[in-house]
């Protein structure tokens, strides 16, 4: 089988249902970050948790461009594989990026969009990007779950988890997934896109939420947006504030499959 044939590394759980959930891991992680959310969630729904490329014991490889878009491809890819028509996207961190990406190449497939450890709109230095390569670079592999420390404060239990995935990674996939995830803007997608869209803001998630004012004030505006505050919660939320997390994710996908 060719690389162009395979697919993401994934993880499928739960029953055949309308309802499905696609969780998207952030840079360094893999499927395995949101193995007990699915577990939490699998005697109501199916969930599908994938590893991007780069990402995981046996990754595909990752292109010099083009990234985001092939994310794109290769989980539709998963999704179609699975028969899944309509899903509601969860991404955190990088993750969150690849869900806008698809709620903007394909919306007809998404039902609902969550987020957490993710600010839909970055502007990141030269300076501050190249740093922040170089020296995560130098202390490979333990600088990723150092470098993510900045963006967030997250317990023990959590790092733990992102030091024993991130191993799969290599300093040079880490370098073209930053320079990709340092600069973006997707406001106008939210602002034109009427998919409900829910934020779960980690209260410790201290960079993050210093990049949040024009998405809060957008969802002031927006009535398909949500805002919702977890004082527990840092940058990995799900393993942070797993009950919180579940709750509010589980109650927002709840109403949404209601009103269908």
């Amino acid at each position: 089988m060719s690389e162009n044939d395979r697919l993401l590394d994934s993880l499928t759980l739960g029953p055949e249902s309308d309802s499905a959930i696609l969780f998207i891991h952030g840079l360094g992680a893999d499927r395995e970050f949101f193995t007990a959310d699915q577990q939490w969630f699998a005697d109501r729904r199916r969930t599908i948790a994938v590893s991007l490329r780069g990402h995981g014991p046996d990754p595909l490889p990752l292109p010099d461009e083009g990234i985001l878009t092939l994310a794109v491809e290769d989980c539709l890819r998963v999704l179609d594989a699975e028969g899944v028509d309509t899903v509601h996207l969860v991404g955190n961190s990088m993750g969150g990026l690849v869900a806008f990406e698809i709620l903007r190449a394909r919306p007809e497939r998404v039902r609902s969009l969550t987020t957490f450890g993710t600010t839909p709109v970055l502007s990141t230095s030269e300076m501050t990007l190249r740093s922040a390569i170089w020296t995560t670079k130098l202390l490979w592999p333990r600088g990723l779950a150092w470098m993510s420390r900045r963006f967030g404060s997250f317990d023990k239990r959590a790092g733990e988890a992102l030091a024993r995935s991130v191993v799969y990674l290599k300093p040079d996939d880490y370098a073209r997934y930053t320079r990709i995830i340092a600069r973006y803007d997707y406001l106008d997608l939210l602002r034109e896109s009427p998919v409900p869209y829910l934020l779960l803001r980690g209260h410790r998630d201290t960079q993050i939420n210093k990049n949040l004012a024009s998405t809060l004030a957008l969802a002031e505006q927006q009535p398909n947006m949500r805002v919702i505050e977890v004082p527990e919660g840092g940058h990995l939320m799900n393993l942070e504030a797993p009950d919180s997390f579940r709750r509010h994710l589980e109650a927002f996908i709840d109403e949404i499959d209601a009103a269908r």
